[in-house]
């Protein structure tokens, strides 16, 4: 009945909240009618369910006033068929402008977050586990649009080859600044060479953690800011090494005494 959106009136107006478990439908997306139905939901779980698709629309002469406009946080775990999240249909644009938490986990045929450039103006925490589909999370344009981004965890993820993909033939002086990233941390990505190929700036950024990425000899081919950085941690346990004259230099000491060893 939920995914078919049968349930009647506005019975589900006033639902803030929604988990949905152990889901299995026939069109293995999300029904139009069910979104419309929870106009005031702030939070979505969805787990262990067979959704190719999170939103997929073909319903243009539905009225998508106000869709998911009051949603903050999305969390997607052991999707094992989820192939796209859906971020680039237009019909979800409201939601993208107030959504403050991502959570994707065990996705692992997903191949990446966001396939064309899209806006995430609001979005303060994102967190991404085991989507060992994943070669990137998103373009360049969408990564600048991450004003206020305070917090990104990025871990276990065994293709990922890189956070940021430049788009087109941009040089490496094209620079993105994460004006607010407090907490960032790359951790078990076997196969990520750069966190971005162009300029980059973190002049929020207090706490760094590179652990397990053992391909990882820069964050980026271009310059890096990154004022208010003490160090970087390189082990779970261990303290934050100081930087060494800068932050690639820091990265890249660390990764030849690793080849070394």
């Amino acid at each position: 009945m939920i995914p078919h959106g049968e349930f009647p009136g506005n019975v589900l107006h006033n639902l803030k909240a929604l988990i949905l478990l152990n889901f299995s439908v026939e069109s293995y997306e999300f029904a139009y009618g069910f979104l419309q139905q929870v106009p005031n939901i702030e939070k979505l779980e969805v787990y262990c369910s067979s959704f190719k698709e999170i939103f997929c629309f073909q319903s243009p002469n539905v009225d998508d006033t106000g869709l998911l406009s009051q949603l903050k946080v999305l969390s997607l775990e052991s999707l094992s068929e989820l192939e796209t999240i859906g971020f680039e249909n237009t019909l979800i644009e409201p939601f993208l402008r107030n959504l403050e938490t991502l959570d994707v986990s065990s996705c692992s045929v997903l191949r990446n977050l966001a396939p064309s450039p899209i806006c995430f103006p609001n979005l303060m925490c994102l967190f991404v586990f085991e989507c060992h589909g994943l070669e990137n999370l998103f373009t360049s344009s969408t990564a600048k649009s991450l004003s206020r981004l305070k917090i990104m965890e990025i871990r276990s993820c065994e293709s990922i080859k890189e956070i940021v993909s430049k788009e087109g033939d941009g040089s490496n002086e094209d620079e993105i600044i994460f004006r607010q990233l407090l907490y960032l941390n790359l951790e078990s990505l076997p196969n990520l060479t750069s966190f971005y190929t162009g300029r980059l700036s973190f002049p929020s950024l207090l706490q760094l953690s590179v652990i397990n990425c053992h391909c990882l000899e820069t964050l980026s081919a271009g310059t890096i800011d990154a004022d208010k950085l003490y160090g970087v941690k390189f082990q779970k346990k261990s303290e934050a090494i100081p930087l060494d004259i800068d932050l690639n230099s820091t990265i890249r000491n660390a990764f030849q005494a690793t080849v070394c060893v």
